[in-house]
């Protein structure tokens, strides 16, 4: 393929993982009741909300998966410059 072609979009697979979730009926009925006026699917409204936080950049939904990703990132960053971790006090 030459520089100035662009490539076929049909030659692209994209890959989906289905994830099966359980939400309160309160929740449920919520969503019923943003999708219909979209002519989506609830499934198809909660795809897009997913899609939403995704495109936020995955930020944390709790103080303690805040909390988490933190830590998760000071081992990291520990593991690859191989020095200890900074405590929370600053120590």
């Amino acid at each position: 393929m030459s520089t100035d072609q662009k490539p076929d979009p049909a030659s692209f697979v994209i890959l989906k993982r289905r994830i099966t979730v359980s939400l309160p009926e309160h929740i449920g009925m919520a969503i019923d009741q943003r999708a219909r006026p979209m002519s989506a699917t609830p499934t198809e409204y909660a795809t897009n909300i997913i899609r939403w936080w995704y495109g936020q950049g995955c930020p944390a939904l709790s103080e303690e998966e805040k909390f988490l990703q933190e830590v998760s990132e000071e081992v990291g960053e520990a593991i690859r410059y191989k020095k200890k971790p900074a405590k929370k006090d600053g120590k």
